[in-house]
């Protein structure tokens, strides 16, 4: 993910469709992934679990950097100043890529991995969620 982010020439709009493609083929690409990840891993134990957050951390983490790098959204933002603002942009990357996750595991209980056109499928409700959480920060 941060290979692709780094190679982003166009704005926020144009360029997330293409970065959730990467991540959902970095996931869907190799059933196993995919089922350990969403479906088998989450009640395992308390290290894992722990690695599970450290990972959604880390996702949310990129999504704050993203938005740095689009901040035209963020420069309308309304909500707290500029000293709650990065712990506002935490949060709600958190809880974005919490429903994110959780699209792909309800996805994932009757996907046929081997169908492109179910992918492109998850694609585009992660990218029409994506771009919804977005434009809800700006409002």
């Amino acid at each position: 993910m941060t290979g692709a982010a780094a190679q982003a020439t166009g704005n926020e709009r144009q360029e997330a469709p293409r970065l959730l493609t990467t991540f959902v083929h970095a996931l869907v690409d190799d059933p196993r992934i995919t089922k350990v990840t969403f479906g088998m891993a989450s009640g395992i134990s308390a290290s894992v679990e722990r690695q599970r957050r450290a990972n959604r951390r880390w996702a949310a983490g990129f999504l704050v950097q993203l938005w740095d790098r689009y901040d035209e959204l963020w420069d309308r933002y309304d909500g707290p100043q500029p000293d709650d603002q990065r712990a506002v942009r935490h949060a709600v990357a958190i809880g974005l890529i919490g429903g994110m996750f959780d699209l792909i595991s309800d996805w994932l209980l009757d996907a046929d991995l081997s169908a492109p056109r179910q992918i492109e499928a998850l694609i585009d409700d992660l990218t029409t969620f994506y771009i919804t959480v977005r434009r809800g920060l700006a409002d």
